[in-house]
């Protein structure tokens, strides 16, 4: 009616109505701008985070961000799938404990593993999977061990398949599992059993002054004669075996003694009285 005084505001209230000179009054859900008075901004009672309020209880998502209705929250926007992460800024991955980022994929976070894993990778945090034909080591966690189907005798498996020998050993030309021992000189009537070191054979003893070689054993004096087989003597120039005792060897005179004995070869000794 042309009766009714209204109040003028010089700007429009933007949001609101003017309810008195240069004042004005937010729409429901509207709040006063405090940089402009003819200006009402919309409500939102819990923060809007990586966003802004955009009408009453509506939040619009900043730049980099998107909308989870599910949660009424914005979040960041990554344009791959984070591995082992989450998209914590706009193309940006956050780790999860245990996982560092992949220097050539920042999308990827890897396992961490604080010491390398000897022939293996790192698969999960702290743990390491072995390679092809490898095995965990049973007291380091961080260290894979190659795999050999056969025992390294007298060495130790050092690539799948693959025994290198320990020192003073050498490789068997016939089986690639077995190192034997190395003797720098042949065992006589013995084996080399190991670095420098003779066994003798059964019935042979080591010889007191050369550790390669191993004696016959006679488990009793040859008596004008030597031991030159286990338990068999040989006998001295001159000397024959005696028919009864094999360790002892008898002098031989090529003629009969008369009235004497052959004592030494070709030697006689008389009775007594002659």
């Amino acid at each position: 009616s042309n009766n009714v005084c209204v109040p003028r505001c010089s700007h429009r209230c933007f949001n609101g109505r003017c309810v008195a000179p240069e004042i004005c009054s937010c729409n429901n859900g509207f709040v006063k701008s405090k940089n402009n008075k003819f200006l009402c901004l919309p409500k939102c009672s819990k923060l809007c985070v990586n966003g802004e309020c955009i009408a009453p209880e509506v939040c619009g998502c900043n730049e980099g961000f998107r909308k989870n209705f599910r949660k009424n929250i914005c979040e960041s926007v990554c344009s791959r799938i984070c591995q082992n992460g989450k998209c914590s800024a706009p193309e940006t991955c956050t780790c999860y404990p245990g996982y560092i980022k992949d220097p050539k994929n920042k999308y990827i976070c890897i396992p961490k593993c604080t010491k390398p894993c000897i022939n293996g990778k790192c698969a999960s945090p702290e743990t390491c999977h072995c390679d092809a034909r490898h095995v965990k080591d049973s007291k380091n966690k961080y260290q894979c061990n190659p795999v050999c189907s056969k025992p390294c005798i007298g060495g130790r498996c050092v690539k799948p398949e693959t025994c290198a020998c320990n020192s003073g050993y050498a490789r068997d030309p016939r089986n690639a599992y077995l190192c034997n021992p190395v003797c720098s000189k042949n065992c006589v009537n013995g084996r080399c059993t190991g670095p420098e070191s003779c066994s003798c054979n059964g019935g042979f003893g080591k010889d007191s002054k050369n550790k390669y070689l191993c004696n016959p054993i006679c488990t009793k004096p040859c008596i004008n004669g030597k031991c030159v087989k286990p338990e068999t003597c040989s006998c001295n120039s001159g000397f024959v075996k005696d028919l009864k005792n094999k360790y002892q060897c008898n002098p031989v005179c090529s003629k009969v003694c008369i009235n004497g004995k052959c004592t030494a070869p070709e030697t006689c000794s008389c009775n007594s009285g002659y």
